[in-house]
């Protein structure tokens, strides 16, 4: 009951690593190109929703519960795998992909989910959102849980 709009009149993306440290990046949540803070406030009597926190909070307990209930989340990998049909038919298509980072973001020797463009080649563009300082601090500490995690897998 979200805003009551249905789904794909929204871009937003979720950055960082796949789980409990990905982050929203708010400032660049549209509908129709409007920021969705705008929206809210031009018309709040229309539109509402959870807090962005409690928003975040489901997100991450969905994984969870999918992966919980089932044992793994394969519709939503496999969902999104039929998206890079964009490398067969050379689309140019924006998508969130995790790909390796050495400069943008400031992210130096790491792999984290943004936004890319997507082509015949793969990855053709890597889309640098500009974020605000507590959405990169957000980012920057998923950044550091993928670090973590690779540290101690290395060590196995």
């Amino acid at each position: 009951t979200q805003l009551k709009i249905n789904r794909r009149s929204l871009t937003a993306y979720l950055l960082g690593e796949h789980g409990d440290s990905s982050m929203i990046p708010w400032s660049h949540v549209t509908v129709a190109g409007k920021p969705i803070d705008e929206l809210l406030a031009e018309k709040p009597d229309v539109y509402h929703m959870d807090s962005k926190d409690e928003i975040l909070r489901k997100v991450h307990e969905e994984g969870t519960w999918e992966n919980s209930m089932k044992g793994c989340t394969e519709f939503g990998v496999s969902s999104a795998t039929a998206e890079l049909r964009a490398i067969y038919h050379d689309e140019h298509k924006i998508l969130p992909c995790s790909v390796y980072l050495d400069g943008p973001y400031g992210i130096k020797d790491s792999f984290a989910s943004v936004p890319v463009k997507i082509g015949k080649d793969g990855v053709e563009d890597i889309i640098e959102l500009h974020l605000t300082d507590e959405e990169n601090e957000e980012f920057q500490k998923s950044i550091k849980v993928l670090k973590e995690h690779f540290e101690r897998a290395l060590k196995l």
